[in-house]
């Protein structure tokens, strides 16, 4: 019997053939371009990694290179550039004599991120280690309700937008790992389906449902990381919106518990900046005085326990800037408006940036100095352990 194969069953074989190998080096290519361009898995980093390595280039002889991490509190809220005005008091302006009396010129950059607490950061930071970035000082941001949310960071993340080097890292704090790399793996086998919000995102965000549209998070982000948001131009505390932060803010403040996730990236984050030699502080971002005064005294007691056993046991420098900004500055309490970003920025530049430069070159070799006095530091607890009780696992 003659078994070969006649042309006519040949053809439709080798179409579907060619189309497979078509699909396999289309998936493979953006694969590629991916992990080449990190802005086509994660646009929100990928846009600030490229303008933070546009003004590095452009500074050349900056020193010291200081990076904010943290969330859309730093990410809106933290106007490090020269500004409109180009004033002389902005963090990138500073030229003021260090140690030996050579000027230096420091790179302020903000890399927060949209609702990324401590995890995140960590995640962040590993990133920019990977693709070069030495910062001299690595500023991490604390907040209750942000490290709070820590807990569910990991199984909330859009898994399309992490690599590799991530997903080992982040496993631990998930609940079901073998989903968690299932779900991860699938997307990189079909890029193109998986990633194709993230894609148009970036690439053509107007043809995204509103719901689906995230390019708020970098599309006006200004030359230092700053993200400018519309809404947040308005001056004066939005009563309703304050009252609804309070709200949200009060069971936190009063019962405040960390979560084991919380102090794990904490501790990972330290850990990574002393194994590269770099300085890292922990801040406690800004917020209103009627949040503030959701704290119960032991909650707050807990609370300062624990940032100073991250100051003494693991030599990060605590700054408190949780009184920096007016509360006519803020929008709802929480994220601050266009001129509550340039404060804090400028407060920042005043009370950190210009000390450490004029003498204090102790912070950039990690040294556990603090700034600007709040009223979180004055209840801190000199126990060196005191911070255990308050940790909880999930």
């Amino acid at each position: 019997m003659d078994r070969r194969i006649k042309p006519s069953q040949a053809r439709p074989r080798a179409a579907i053939l060619w189309g497979l190998a078509f699909f396999a080096l289309y998936q493979a290519g953006l694969y590629v371009a991916m992990e080449l361009r990190p802005v086509l898995r994660d646009p929100e980093y990928g846009v600030k990694l490229d303008r933070l390595k546009a003004r590095i280039a452009e500074k050349p002889g900056a020193d010291p290179l200081i990076v904010m991490l943290g969330s859309s509190r730093v990410s809106f809220g933290f106007r490090c550039g020269d500004g409109d005005s180009g004033e002389a008091d902005s963090p990138q302006q500073a030229t003021v004599p260090a140690g030996g009396g050579s000027a230096a010129r420091p790179l302020v950059y903000n890399f927060g991120a949209s609702g990324f607490p401590p995890t995140g950061q960590l995640v962040y930071l590993r990133r920019l280690l990977a693709d070069g970035i030495r910062p001299h000082l690595v500023v991490c941001e604390y907040w209750p309700t942000l490290v709070v949310a820590d807990s569910r960071f990991n199984e909330g993340i859009d898994i399309n937008r992490l690599r590799w080097l991530d997903i080992g890292r982040l496993a631990s704090g998930v609940t079901r790992v073998r989903d968690f790399y299932r779900r991860w793996g699938r997307a990189q086998i079909v890029p193109w389906y998986y990633h194709r919000y993230l894609l148009f995102n970036h690439l053509a965000p107007s043809w995204l449902e509103p719901a689906n549209q995230m390019d708020h998070q970098w599309r006006q982000m200004d030359d230092w990381g700053w993200v400018n948001q519309p809404m947040y131009e308005s001056r004066g505390v939005d009563p309703q919106r304050l009252q609804g932060e309070m709200d949200v803010s009060r069971p936190v403040l009063e019962q405040f518990q960390l979560p084991a996730t919380a102090d794990r990236a904490f501790r990972d984050i330290i850990d990574t900046c002393r194994g590269n030699q770099i300085a890292v502080a922990i801040i406690i971002t800004p917020a209103a005085s009627p949040i503030r005064g959701l704290y119960r005294p032991e909650a707050l007691a807990r609370q300062t326990a624990y940032l100073k056993d991250l100051e003494v046991c693991c030599g990060a420098t605590l700054i408190d800037a949780s009184d920096w900004v007016p509360d006519e500055e803020f929008f709802e309490g929480c994220h601050l408006t266009h001129a509550g970003s340039s404060t804090f920025a400028r407060r920042f530049h005043e009370r950190v940036v210009q000390p450490m430069l004029a003498g204090e070159r102790d912070l950039l070799a990690g040294s556990k100095s603090r700034f600007g006095p709040g009223p979180a530091a004055s209840a801190i607890s000199a126990s060196p352990r005191a911070g255990e009780d308050l940790i909880r696992s999930r």
